[in-house]
């Protein structure tokens, strides 16, 4: 499991305090955007989606 989280939004930030230690690994996306609406994060969403899922 991999956790993706937008590096610079406040819920992002409150998880990454409160999980010191996660079990998962966890990457992050340059942004403030909790929903990736920018193009190029949605790019980047879609991107660790596909090769999560092994299907690129």
């Amino acid at each position: 499991m991999t956790i993706l989280l937008a590096e610079r939004d406040n819920t992002a930030i409150a998880f990454r305090a409160a999980v010191a230690d996660p079990v998962a690994a966890v990457m992050t996306c340059d942004t403030a955007s909790h929903s990736f609406a920018p193009v190029s994060d949605a790019a980047w969403l879609e991107r660790q989606i596909v090769e999560g899922l092994g299907t690129d």
